[in-house]
């Protein structure tokens, strides 16, 4: 695995996580709560759980499983409004002037 970019977030929480697509554009975001001295067992848990993350594309998976989530919500939504709005009605009925 190639190594990947770090960036600092200036956080008192002790945290670490990966972005990126791919392996090779992966960038690690290191709080920097975990450099002080009280996480000295917490760093190497959550550096590696970090680096699993990258192997394993996991950013990758979580923003496809996302984006299909907020595309059915979409499409439920444009459903949901299109007949309340009148979108099932016979529109054939309107053209002909019965109130059947």
């Amino acid at each position: 695995m190639p190594k990947p970019r770090v960036a600092v977030a200036d956080l008192d929480t002790p945290n670490a996580f990966a972005t990126g697509r791919s392996p090779r554009r992966a960038v690690i975001a290191v709080s920097t709560g975990l450099t002080g001295a009280d996480s000295r067992r917490t760093r190497p848990r959550s550096l590696s759980r970090t680096f699993s993350h990258i192997a394993h594309r996991d950013v990758v998976v979580t923003a496809t499983a996302s984006f299909l989530g907020v595309l059915a919500g979409l499409v439920a939504r444009f459903k949901l409004y299109s007949t309340m709005f009148g979108g099932g009605r016979d529109r054939r009925a309107d053209r002909t002037g019965s109130d059947a």
